[in-house]
């Protein structure tokens, strides 16, 4: 099935929560992943966005030298899942947050926009995307955020209660990474992961995350993949529609 047909499926079938019987997953899918308000982080943090397209300078990742409108597209969500990395920390509440790859310094200013207590360790690999993010980050004062370069190293004193594995990142999207974030992170944690029908072998990667022991809720969302880890919550995944 084409990705045209599966979104189309997906927005017949799989809106307002339709056929989910779990209150917890209802309640995700029609409180955050659909909600539709605008909050009050949104528009500054787009106008970020906007300065960073606008800017013409040329940067180095890995071996291609890009443009910085056509990097930001490549290693940064879109806006709407930007916006939908807010409202998962908004409800979930998380106190230590993980984030592989920084996507210009703008993913972590979202998640860290719904509350001053908030803190964020970032994964950065790309010294030229370090480089902006350090600049985006001095447009937060009140943001706490903390980043690591050129190595992805968890500390073992850190347990996260949130995660998200970016787009465009060099720890590509594998068993082996998550395996290796496992241990630091909490029973209650919440991992967003890009790029889980990207290929076939991606997709073979996502099913065979979901089937792990340690996993029970996971959603869908085609673009993205939502793990929860929660052992009292039913084991099942959910397919969701919402328009990236």
């Amino acid at each position: 099935m084409n990705t045209i047909l599966q979104q189309l499926y997906r927005y017949l079938f799989c809106r307002g929560g339709h056929g989910v019987h779990s209150p917890f997953v209802f309640d995700l899918i029609t409180k955050v992943i659909e909600e539709k308000q605008a909050y009050y982080c949104y528009e500054p943090l787009y106008a970020i966005r906007q300065q960073l397209q606008s800017d013409r300078s040329r940067i180095k990742t890995g071996e291609q030298e890009l443009s910085l409108k056509r990097a930001l597209r490549r290693h940064c969500f879109s806006t709407n899942e930007c916006e939908l990395l807010f409202r998962l920390c908004n409800y979930f509440q998380p106190v230590m947050i993980g984030a592989i790859g920084s996507g210009f310094g703008l993913v972590p200013l979202y998640l860290t926009a719904y509350s001053k207590s908030a803190r964020c360790i970032v994964f950065e690999s790309e010294p030229a995307i370090a480089q902006v993010a350090r600049n985006v980050y001095k447009k937060a004062v009140n943001a706490s955020i903390d980043m690591i370069e050129k190595t992805f190293h968890l500390h073992p004193g850190f347990q996260y209660d949130f995660m998200v594995w970016g787009r465009g990142v060099e720890e590509s999207f594998s068993l082996t990474v998550f395996e290796n974030l496992l241990p630091h992170i909490t029973e209650k944690c919440v991992m967003v992961i890009s790029g889980i029908n990207d290929s076939s072998q991606a997709k073979q990667i996502w099913r065979t995350i979901c089937a792990h022991p340690r996993v029970t809720v996971t959603l869908d969302l085609y673009t993205l993949g939502i793990v929860c880890f929660h052992p009292q919550l039913n084991r099942r995944t959910y397919k969701c529609f919402i328009s990236f």
